[in-house]
């Protein structure tokens, strides 16, 4: 059984500990983290998720995602969700979350990394495959329907936005 926090739409922890599976109560938000590791050549290790997954089975999808688990940070979540689903070690309570999406009943806080890492340690249950590629490779798999349909012009951004911070170039 999988136990989340929840906080206020201010970001403010909640005393209320959430279900996985259970409907989020209006107003209420869990933390979600999404990593986008990069290499050298500017390509996205993208991850294939197994035909079992509860949301968006057999796509592929950035590096690593999910929930914080109960008193997790966003750092201790990303670091987490990376090793698990890719075996990459990497020390997040370094990093800077690059933005954070709000949605229905989340926040979704987006860190970019770059490895040099060649050989990943897939985690069978949530990820069937990997490879790296680049944004023209990703856009071509989204217009196929084999990637998860982020809304256009978010990818490219994320491309765009591995090295920099902030808005502006």
């Amino acid at each position: 059984m999988e136990k989340w926090n929840l906080y206020d739409k201010h970001r403010n922890l909640l005393p209320d500990v959430h279900i996985r599976g259970q409907q989020i109560p209006y107003g209420m938000y869990h933390l979600v983290v999404h990593i986008c590791v990069f290499n050298a050549e500017g390509k996205m290790l993208i991850c294939q998720r197994t035909d079992d997954r509860e949301v968006w089975p057999m796509y592929w999808d950035v590096s690593a995602a999910g929930s914080a688990l109960l008193n997790e940070t966003s750092a201790q979540a990303a670091q987490r969700e990376t090793v698990e689903e890719t075996g990459l070690l990497h020390d997040f309570n370094q990093e800077q979350i690059y933005f954070t999406i709000h949605g229905k009943d989340w926040f979704s806080d987006w860190y970019l990394i770059e490895t040099d890492q060649k050989e990943f340690q897939i985690q069978k249950e949530e990820v069937q495959d990997y490879r790296w590629a680049s944004l023209s490779e990703i856009q071509h798999m989204k217009k196929e329907g084999t990637f998860i349909p982020y809304h256009e012009g978010f990818l490219e951004m994320i491309f765009s936005m591995k090295k920099k911070r902030g808005a502006i170039s």
